[in-house]
């Protein structure tokens, strides 16, 4: 039983500053574990409920950092199986997009090229329901793996039928969640409610040739449009009826700075670590950001960057 596994188990971990692993390059100590296979994922987050890092993109980690924490780069299979005029591509959730990207254009599969520069793996990306240009992650998704520590948090997944899901992924017992129980929804998904950890995403693609113009039009329009240094990448998501970044925008923001951190003069929805700002500069300037625009334009705008640990 992997309760028991997970008792005799021996991890091989080691201390490493978080600002590493994250896109905005900030975030305090560690303990980090890489696993091999996902059952060595499993027992990790079964014994320890570490932080979860793909690509570390969308991440806001606190100074003072996370006791202990887990990267998923080894989970990096890709499969293909054809289904009459469909196919199943699984990926495992530590993925990187492009990695996936590259994988559908060896194989010719098209639909998903609007993840074109999108700095995330598969599993960070299919729990905050990733999109871009006007399409979501989520209209191309089967199913996803996910491994739940207790019944309870199956049971508030799936429902009291959650046995019915159950199947196995070498050696783990993994909850195959329909897409109708995802709880997908504008850069969300009840992936980030419950306690889960993805272990692989099911998407199903017409068989349509890869678009190498489209990938390529949505790089340059990325490229043009979006700041080259370091970021979370959106730090709001977008409310009802506009933009994040012309909201922003409209309230003179652009070019604001709290210590190192920098609201963007290319792009007003993304924060700039110009150097050596902390966790704590940011979070300052993210709150300075919400009160102001709630102030001038009466709008609330939500946080898409996900913050853990201490931020001082």
């Amino acid at each position: 039983m992997l309760k028991n596994k997970v008792k005799n188990a021996r991890f091989l971990t080691k201390e490493v500053l978080l600002k590493n692993y994250t896109t905005i390059r900030t975030g305090g100590k560690t303990t980090l574990f890489t696993p091999k296979f996902p059952l060595e994922a499993a027992l990790f987050y079964k014994k320890y409920s570490p932080l979860v890092l793909g690509n570390g993109s969308n991440l806001l980690i606190g100074d003072k950092g996370v006791k202990y924490s887990m990267e998923t780069s080894s989970l990096n299979k890709i499969t293909l199986k054809n289904m009459g005029k469909k196919v199943l591509i699984r990926c495992e959730a530590g993925v990187k997009t492009a990695n996936l990207l590259s994988f559908c254009k060896s194989k010719n599969v098209g639909g998903l090229e609007f993840l074109a520069g999108i700095p995330a793996s598969v599993g960070g990306a299919t729990l905050m329901n990733a999109g871009a240009f006007g399409k979501s992650l989520d209209r191309f998704i089967l199913s996803v793996g996910v491994y739940l520590k207790s019944k309870k948090a199956a049971v508030k997944l799936c429902g009291k039928r959650c046995p019915d899901y159950v199947s196995e992924y070498f050696g783990v017992k993994v909850f195959a969640v329909d897409k109708s129980f995802c709880g997908f929804s504008y850069r969300s998904s009840v992936f980030s409610k419950v306690n889960s950890l993805i272990l692989y995403t099911d998407f199903l693609l017409d068989k349509v040739s890869y678009d190498l113009e489209k990938e390529k039009k949505y790089l340059e329009k990325r490229k043009s449009s979006q700041p080259s240094a370091k970021t979370f990448g959106s730090v709001f998501k977008n409310p009802e009826n506009g933009f994040a970044g012309e909201i922003i925008e409209s309230c003179n923001l652009k070019g604001l700075k709290i210590g190192g951190a920098k609201i963007s003069d290319k792009h007003a929805n993304f924060i700039e670590n110009t150097g050596n700002a902390t966790s704590f500069e940011i979070y300052k300037l993210i709150k300075t950001i919400q009160k102001e625009v709630k102030r001038k334009k009466k709008i609330k705008l939500s946080p898409e960057v996900k913050i853990f640990g201490k931020l001082r």
